[in-house]
């Protein structure tokens, strides 16, 4: 009995409806025609499911999640960053009398100092509502453009005038312009602690020297009989992402999570015009949490604090690891990037925050042939001024956070989150109104306490 015969035998027997009679050569040939057309009819529609399976899995893969913990003092304390409402100087905040002063003055463009004064004012109101910088633009000839860094640390608050006392363990103190730097963010000249250096964070000869006029050339009396100076060759190798610490040391750099640990400081407020426009100028703080080799960005969370109020918040970190038997799969499946899976032009450290807004930056510099200020550009890219809010504006608000819309997108983000991640998230406590404690209007203070 040969092959032909075994399957002619089998299909006839076979149990599958319809078979039978497309193996029977007794069967009319219209009947046998019509089941093979069935046959493959539901060959190829099974296929097409299996495919639509296969590819769900692969877009969608079963990783399971096993919840285990680890010390706290393998989580670095999170970098906080401060954006105060008092960051901008007295003279610079009350912009109805620049405004008015401005507007009336016959020679805009002539004076020296009437010249200074326009530049100050174009670049502090680009981390105010656009409605402000339109008021503006209409009588400011003299914009600040590349410049316009300069002008906002000459018009905000040093470290040691806008704090007035810092601890950390509660009974610690610290000089607090040793604690803390100032950074750059949307919102203006804000303050950051535990945030890791320059050499760090950035790829020097990719980012313009604006950013590094932020970081200090040494950060002392962080931790206990511990002192770091940063040269220009030096990089922060005592805590990575992927790594962690690389001891059990507690006088490292970031500080270290652990029980009871917390900082507290007291920020010095003066008093300044209330401005609804100008979120830089509203009565509370913007207070940001994230990872030590992070900048504060956009697309961190934050919370708002009022002033006058002493404030205590709770924060959980998670630490979210994969396995290294995931790295087989390619990044669009398994939705993250290993180490050195994934480079960024501007940052050594590659976070989704770090490559949302080196991604929102390219998408502006194409769109409008300048970035943001506050934005990572290299040292060939303007600063976009203030005629040119709206573009960047308009920039931001048509630019995808959502990945699953990035197709309309012209550049391709794919900014997943890395394999190994922490991600803090705080709550609110409990807050006391400083007045009834202090009976005084001068400061504020802010506690935060991870237990």
């Amino acid at each position: 009995m040969n092959f032909d015969t075994n399957s002619k035998v089998s299909s006839i027997e076979s149990s599958i409806h319809g078979i039978r009679y497309i193996a029977d050569s007794k069967s009319d040939k219209s009947v046998r025609i019509f089941w093979l057309i069935i046959f493959l009819m539901s060959i190829i529609g099974f296929s097409f499911y299996v495919y639509g399976v296969y590819s769900k899995w692969m877009l969608l893969p079963d990783i399971g999640i096993t919840a285990d913990f680890k010390p706290i003092r393998e989580i670095p304390f999170p970098a906080v960053t401060i954006c105060a409402p008092m960051s901008i100087k007295n003279e610079h905040a009350s912009f109805n009398e620049v405004y008015r002063e401005l507007n009336f003055n016959e020679s805009k463009t002539s004076n020296e100092i009437v010249i200074d004064k326009q530049k100050m004012i174009s670049a502090i109101v680009q981390s105010c509502d656009s409605n402000l910088s339109k008021l503006f633009k209409q009588i400011i000839k003299q914009s600040a453009s590349d410049d316009l860094v300069d002008y906002l640390i000459k018009g905000s608050f040093t470290t040691e005038e806008a704090f007035h006392q810092c601890y950390i363990d509660s009974d610690v103190k610290k000089n607090c312009n040793e604690m803390f730097n100032r950074i750059i963010t949307d919102n203006g000249i804000c303050y950051s602690f535990n945030m890791q250096g320059f050499n760090t964070l950035f790829n020097k000869n990719s980012i313009h020297n604006d950013f590094d006029l932020f970081f200090r050339k040494s950060i002392k009396n962080i931790v206990k009989d511990h002192s770091i100076n940063f040269d220009d060759d030096y990089e922060d190798v005592e805590w990575t992402l992927q790594r962690g610490f690389v001891s059990n040391d507690d006088n490292l750099f970031p500080l270290r999570i652990s029980s009871g640990n917390s900082i507290e400081f007291i920020l010095m407020h003066s008093t300044v015009e209330t401005n609804n426009y100008c979120p830089a100028l509203r009565n509370s703080y913007k207070i940001i949490f994230h990872m030590p080799n992070e900048i504060p960005t956009k697309f961190h969370d934050y919370i708002y604090a009022s002033m006058n109020t002493q404030f205590l918040f709770s924060m959980t970190a998670k630490h979210f690891m994969t396995d290294s038997s995931l790295k087989k799969y390619h990044p669009e499946i398994r939705r993250c990037y290993y180490e050195n899976e994934r480079k960024l032009k501007f940052f050594k450290s590659y976070t989704k925050a770090h490559c949302d807004l080196e991604c929102l930056a390219n998408h502006t510099l194409k769109a409008c042939g300048c970035t943001k200020f506050s934005m990572p550009r290299s040292s060939e890219t303007s600063v976009c001024n203030l005629e040119e809010t709206a573009c960047y504006n308009d920039a931001i608000r048509h630019w995808p956070h959502d990945e699953e819309n990035s197709s309309s997108f012209t550049v391709p983000c794919n900014c997943f989150p890395p394999c190994n991640n922490i991600k803090y998230t705080t709550k609110l406590i409990d807050h006391v109104n400083i007045d009834s404690l202090l009976n005084t209007k001068n400061f504020i203070v802010f506690q935060n306490q991870s237990k």
